[in-house]
C-alpha cells in the first residue's frame, strides 16, 4: 500500500509536468511502427499497460474464476473419496498431563478470571510451554448474530505480577500479547494491563506484527473499551518502504499518523508509458548523473502534502491527497492543491479527477473537467465534458470504465460528429475480447487499424529460450490466434486511393506467428555505447466469411547501435502476400514487398532529445502509390528518467504525446502532516480461487487439534492460597 501511494505520487508528477491535467493523446496508427520492433511478450491486457513494478497479483479474469472453480470442484470432490482414516476422537483432544493440584488450579483460575476485563471470559484450560507463563483470555460478541465466536487474546511472558487490590496486571521479559482473531502480535520488554480502566500499556522495544508488516515505537496505549491505541514515535519497514512519524492513532476502522514521512530505501525500479507507441527512452544509454533518481537519492528533490487519506471500501482504494508541493534546492516546481487517485485492491488500474485533455483521431483535440464515480467491484467511471476541435469547435463527452479486466472509452464530439468506442475485456490468462467503433484494433506486427466497428476474440502466447540455437542467445516465438466480425471504413484520407468493395461487413479467423532470434549484442554503459543485431520471420493467414484468403509473410534483419548521444534503428523487411481482403480500406497489407524502417535519436541536453520515425519502400509498389509510408518527429523533454514526447505525424497531420516514466524510485520522500488509512469494516473478502497442484497421493484431512493455556509460578502481591 505504501509503495503504491509513493508510486501514484510520481506518476501525479509525471502527469503533470505540462498543464496540471490527464494527458490522453491516441497514439494509435495503422503502421508496424514500434510493434515492428518490440519483444515478443503476453497480450497487451488492459492490466500489463502500466507500471511494471507490482507487488500485488492482478485481478483473476473471469473465465479463469469459471475454470480454476471448476478444477478445485473436481479435486475436493477427489480428495472426499480419499478420506479414509479415522478421525480423532474429542476426549484426547482436552487430555491433559499437567499434574498440578485441583487447589492451585481453581485459585489460580479464580483469581485470573476477577482480574480479566469486562466482556471477557477466561479459558479453563491450561497447557505447560517451556517454563513460560501464559495467559488465555476470549473476548465475547455481544452481538446475537454471531454464535460461539470469540475474539481471543494470548499473553505470554517470562513474568507475572497481579496487583490485585489495584486490579493490575503487569507482565516483563518477552512479552507478547496476541490478538488472534485480528492476527496482530504486540511485543515488548514490559507490559501493564489496567483492570479498572481496561486499558494495556506497553514500553521499551514495542513492536505490532500485523499480517507480516512490523511497527515499532517507544510507547503503546491501547484502550480496549473504545478499540483504538496510541503509538509514540512509530516506525513501519514493509518490504523496502519505511514509514515514520511522531504519533500514531489506531481506532477500530482506521489508523491516523501526523507528522511524518514514507521513504522508500531499497531499489524499486518503476516503469510507466501513457501508450503502445513513441520514442522508448529505456533503449537509450544515458548518464546517471542526469537523471531524477540521482537527485532523489541526493534528497535535492522534496515531496509534501499536507494530507494523505486513503480509503479502502470493499475492493476499491481512493486516495486524497491535498496541497501536494514538488520542490528543488528550495524552489517548488509544482503545486497541486487536490487530487484523488482511484485503484482496486489489486492495483490494476490508476484513474484520477483530474482536468483531462487529449487527442484521438476521428474526435480530434478535447479538453475538459474530470468526475470520477465509485463503481461495483472496484471499478470506475470517469465522465469528460469537453471542448473539442476537429476542421472546427464542438462539444461532447467522454467516458472511460476501467476495472482489473476491463477499459473501455465512449466519446462523441459534435465537432467531428463521430461516436466512437475502444475497449478489451480480459477473459483468461492468454484470451482478451478487442471492441472499436471508429477506433484503433491491435493487428500485432500489421500495426493498429481502424474499422467502422469491429469485434474480436483473440488467444495469444509467447514462449523465449536462451541458447535454443545460439549459445547465450535468445530465441523467442509468439502467436496469435482470432476470431471476429468486421465492417470496412467508408471512407480513409490516408488511403484515399485505396478501392474497398464498399459497405462490407464480414467475419475473419486469422492464425499469426512470429520467430525472433538474437544474432550479436554488446553494450557499455559507461562508454555509453552498444550494437545488437537481430532477425526475425513473420506470417499471417486470414480467412474471410466471403470464402476470400489473405496470406503474408516477412523475413529480415535488425540492427540497432549506440555511440555517445546518437542512437539509430534499422530494419529491412522482405515481404511475400497474396491479399485478397474484401475489407481493403480496413486490414489490406500496405508496405510494399520491400520498405527500410528508421527510427532516429539525438541526445541534444539532459532535458531535451529529439528522434524521428519514418517507413521508406524501396520497390514502389504500396496500395496508396506513397514511398513514404510513416514520418514522425519527437521533441521529448525532462530529465533522463522522466521524459514527456510531444511529435507530430506529417504523413497523417496528426499530433503524437505520451508520459514515459523509467526511474529507480529509491530515495523517495514524501512528508505528510496527517496521514489517515480507512477500512470499511463491512467489505467482503474476495473468495479468489488458487490454483491447486494436484496430488494423486490425496490424504486424509486431519482435525485441528484444540490447544489450551497454562498459568503457573504466577507471583501476586496478596496471597490468595
Amino acid at each position: 500500500m505504501k509503495k503504491k501511494i509513493l508510486t501514484l505520487l510520481i506518476l501525479t508528477l509525471a502527469f503533470t509536468l505540462s498543464a496540471k491535467a490527464d494527458f490522453e493523446f491516441s497514439d494509435e496508427f495503422d503502421s508496424t511502427g514500434d510493434s515492428y520492433f518490440d519483444p515478443s511478450y503476453e497480450h497487451p491486457g488492459v492490466y500489463q499497460h502500466r507500471s511494471s513494478n507490482k507487488t500485488s497479483e492482478p485481478t483473476v479474469p473471469p473465465l479463469k474464476v469459471l475454470r480454476l472453480n471448476i478444477q478445485n470442484k473436481i479435486h475436493d470432490n477427489a480428495a472426499k473419496k480419499m478420506e479414509l482414516a479415522p478421525v480423532q476422537s474429542e476426549s484426547s483432544i482436552y487430555t491433559s498431563d499437567s499434574e498440578t493440584s485441583d487447589y492451585a488450579s481453581k485459585e489460580l483460575k479464580d483469581d485470573f478470571e476477577e482480574m480479566v476485563p469486562d466482556g471477557f471470559e477466561a479459558d479453563e484450560q491450561s497447557m505447560e510451554e517451556s517454563g513460560k507463563k501464559k495467559l488465555f483470555a476470549s473476548k465475547k460478541h455481544k452481538s446475537e448474530d454471531i454464535d460461539d465466536t470469540k475474539e481471543d487474546i494470548i499473553l505470554d511472558c517470562d513474568n507475572v505480577d497481579y496487583d490485585t487490590p489495584n486490579y493490575l496486571i503487569k507482565a516483563t521479559g518477552n512479552v507478547c500479547v496476541n490478538f488472534v482473531n485480528q492476527n496482530t502480535k504486540v511485543k515488548s520488554d514490559s507490559l501493564t494491563f489496567d483492570r479498572i480502566n481496561n486499558t494495556i500499556k506497553a514500553e521499551g522495544n514495542v513492536r505490532i506484527i500485523k499480517s507480516g508488516r512490523v511497527v515499532t515505537g517507544d510507547y503503546i496505549f491501547v484502550d480496549l473499551n473504545e478499540e483504538n491505541a496510541l503509538i509514540e514515535n512509530p516506525l513501519t519497514r514493509s518490504e523496502s518502504v519505511e514509514i515514520r512519524s511522531k504519533k500514531g492513532y489506531v481506532y477500530g476502522d482506521k489508523i491516523i499518523q501526523e507528522n511524518g514521512s514514507m521513504e522508500i530505501v531499497d531499489d524499486y525500479p518503476l516503469y510507466f508509458r501513457s501508450g503502445r507507441r513513441g520514442p522508448r527512452m529505456t533503449r537509450m544509454l544515458t548518464p546517471h548523473d542526469d537523471t531524477l533518481t540521482e537527485d532523489l537519492e541526493n534528497g535535492l528533490i522534496k515531496m509534501r502534502a499536507d494530507s494523505i487519506k486513503i480509503k479502502q471500501k470493499g475492493d476499491l482504494e481512493v486516495i486524497a491527497i491535498k496541497k501536494a508541493n514538488i520542490s528543488k534546492g528550495g524552489h517548488t516546481l509544482l503545486k497541486i492543491p487536490a487530487v484523488k487517485l482511484y485503484t482496486n485492491k489489486n492495483h490494476d488500474y490508476a484513474e484520477t479527477n483530474l482536468w483531462e485533455i487529449g487527442y484521438y483521431r476521428g474526435l480530434g483535440l478535447y479538453t475538459g473537467p474530470g468526475w470520477v464515480f465509485e463503481m461495483p467491484k472496484g471499478s470506475v467511471l470517469k465522465a469528460v465534458p469537453f471542448v473539442n476541435y476537429y476542421e472546427g469547435f464542438g462539444i461532447g463527452a467522454l467516458g472511460r470504465f476501467q476495472s482489473g479486466t476491463n477499459e473501455t472509452t465512449v466519446a462523441y464530439g459534435s465537432a467531428a460528429k463521430r461516436f466512437f468506442v475502444s475497449g478489451q475485456q480480459a477473459l483468461d490468462d492468454n484470451l482478451y475480447l478487442n471492441y472499436a467503433v471508429n477506433s484503433y484494433m491491435d493487428e500485432w506486427f500489421l500495426g493498429r487499424r481502424r474499422p467502422k466497428y469491429g469485434a474480436s476474440l483473440v488467444y495469444r502466447k509467447s514462449y523465449s529460450s536462451n541458447g535454443f540455437l545460439i549459445p547465450n542467445r535468445t530465441s523467442s516465438f509468439s502467436h496469435r490466434i482470432e476470431a471476429g466480425y468486421f465492417h470496412d471504413l467508408d471512407f480513409d484520407s490516408h488511403f484515399e486511393k485505396i478501392k474497398s468493395g464498399g459497405n462490407m461487413g464480414t467475419s475473419r479467423f486469422r492464425y499469426m506467428a512470429e520467430v525472433r532470434q538474437s544474432l550479436f549484442d554488446y553494450s557499455n554503459p559507461e562508454k555509453l555505447t552498444a550494437f545488437s543485431v537481430n532477425m526475425f520471420a513473420q506470417l499471417s493467414a486470414a480467412l474471410y466469411g466471403t470464402g476470400d484468403t489473405q496470406v503474408i509473410g516477412k523475413i529480415g534483419p535488425r540492427v540497432s547501435w549506440q555511440y555517445k548521444r546518437w542512437m539509430q534503428d534499422v530494419g529491412y523487411s522482405f515481404n511475400a502476400y497474396e491479399d485478397n481482403t474484401p475489407m481493403a480500406r480496413y486490414d489490406a497489407f500496405r508496405y510494399g514487398t520491400q520498405y527500410i524502417y528508421l527510427r532516429e535519436y539525438f541526445r541534444i541536453c539532459k532535458w531535451l532529445t529529439v528522434s524521428w520515425f519514418t517507413n521508406i519502400n524501396t520497390t514502389n509498389d504500396t496500395r496508396n502509390g506513397r514511398r513514404i509510408q510513416e514520418n514522425t518527429f519527437y521533441i521529448s523533454v525532462g530529465p533522463e528518467d522522466v521524459k514527456f514526447h510531444l511529435g507530430y505525424d506529417f504523413e497523417r497531420q496528426l499530433m503524437r504525446a505520451a508520459v514515459e516514466v523509467m526511474m529507480d524510485a529509491k530515495g523517495t520522500n514524501v512528508e505528510y502532516n496527517t496521514f489517515e488509512l480507512k477500512q470499511d469494516k463491512k467489505a467482503k473478502k474476495e473468495n479468489k480461487p488458487a490454483e491447486r497442484k494436484v496430488d494423486n497421493n490425496l490424504a486424509p484431512t486431519q482435525p485441528k487439534v484444540l490447544q489450551r493455556a497454562v498459568v503457573e509460578n504466577v507471583r501476586v502481591t496478596d496471597d490468595v492460597l
